[in-house]
């Protein structure tokens, strides 16, 4: 988790987008459930309005794996129900696309996504695939992992992430037009196998 944090605040600070990232404050751990455990964590950073997009936007995708993980169960349940009832066939293709690494997909969204379509020509489901690539968090995914901070959590063997949850961000005036402080808590969250 430190490493993770060093390594995008590296990343952020090479392209001009941070200044400044104070060091993680870890609070207590406890128990959520059955062998879940929560941590929560603080620190402040001080970015360009450029970055904070691409920062929060690695913090969404934190704890993903697979091309599914960035859809909702609603997407998710449309798109096979739309695929079993027009094109059966094509739940396998489905199923493949929708175990795809993130971070694979991302580094080649369009020889994926075409692949996926040609599974399904002459079929009225390219526009529902064309909506959700457009609209789930994939999109987020492609801008924020498909280009130098994907491929630094590739190098840096910090992929996957651990799973982080969002619970506040605070944001100050900087000291400079267009820069902005911002105060993050998050919840980081492990298992411990029984």
């Amino acid at each position: 988790l430190v490493a993770l944090f060093d390594v995008l605040g590296l990343a952020m600070q090479k392209y001009a987008k941070v200044t400044f990232i104070s060091p993680l404050e870890f609070g207590t751990e406890s128990s959520l459930q059955d062998n879940v455990y929560v941590l929560p964590m603080e620190f402040t950073l001080s970015i360009h309005e450029d970055g904070i997009g691409s920062f929060l936007g690695i913090l969404k995708l934190a704890g993903m794996v697979t091309v599914s993980d960035a859809l909702t169960p609603e997407e998710i349940s449309t798109l096979f129900e739309r695929v079993e009832a027009e094109s059966p066939a094509g739940i396998v293709a489905l199923e493949q696309f929708l175990s795809l690494d993130l971070l694979k997909y991302v580094k080649e969204p369009r020889t994926y996504e075409e692949q996926l379509k040609r599974s399904f020509l002459g079929s009225s489901i390219h526009p529902l695939i064309e909506n959700m690539l457009d609209t789930s968090l994939l999109q987020d995914a492609k801008q924020v992992l498909g280009g130098p901070l994907g491929e630094v959590l590739e190098q840096q063997k910090l992929w996957p992430t651990p799973f982080l949850a969002i619970q506040d961000v605070t944001v100050h005036p900087g000291a400079h037009e267009g820069w902005y402080s911002l105060s993050v808590t998050l919840h980081t969250y492990r298992r411990v196998l029984p």
